[in-house]
């Protein structure tokens, strides 16, 4: 990460160094570089890692999760959708086989998908939520048979579930904690290590 264009090929060239250093390769083949933005950046300058020129993408794929060169993650969203949608299909064969209940199927829904629809979503939850609200509000009138036009409200009283914008602000909080209480620790044990 960088602010400029001139910091970030110096940081391209101190990590080139250290891995000259210790006889380290880069896959210079799956390093791209990202410019964040507001507008698609049209001309910047070439980024090299020593004798290689890496490439300008508008997005890259990390740990899974789409970085859209605008910041916003609607990609990433999309994609958590599509692969809960396949496993829901998966899911929704077998359990009408198995002619399971509501309770359960809702219980599996928890378990297998919705770990799929929110993987990532410590990052990506503050996005609007609309494509994963409708996923979950879809797979709840198709347990109940419910028509389209049934008032959401009802569903959820129903079968006693919460939206799942509630579930991805409670992950992205506990995330959040864990980052701020890590990072007391770490403060706490070096000011310890200092004072002894």
């Amino acid at each position: 990460m960088a602010e400029s264009a001139k910091e970030l090929q110096l940081a391209l060239n101190a990590v080139h160094d250290y891995c000259k250093t210790w006889h380290l390769t880069v896959n210079t083949d799956k390093t791209k570089v990202v410019i964040f933005s507001r507008g698609k950046v049209r001309s910047h300058p070439e980024f090299m890692f020593g004798e290689d020129k890496l490439e300008v993408t508008d997005d890259y794929i990390y740990l899974g999760t789409t970085f859209n060169y605008n910041g916003l993650f609607n990609k990433a969203i999309t994609k958590q959708v599509n692969q809960a949608r396949c496993a829901l299909f998966n899911f929704t064969a077998k359990a009408i086989k198995l002619n399971l209940p509501v309770d359960i199927q809702c219980e599996l829904f928890d378990q297998l998908i919705m770990p799929i629809l929110l993987y990532g979503c410590e990052i990506w939850g503050h996005q609007k939520l609309d494509q994963i609200e409708m996923f979950q509000k879809k797979f709840m009138k198709r347990l109940l048979r419910l028509n389209k036009g049934t008032a959401n409200c009802i569903v959820y009283g129903e079968l006693g579930r919460l939206s799942v914008g509630s579930l991805i602000q409670k992950r992205m909080v506990n995330f959040w904690l864990r980052i701020v209480i890590k990072t007391l620790s770490l403060s706490v044990k070096s000011m310890s290590i200092f004072i002894i």
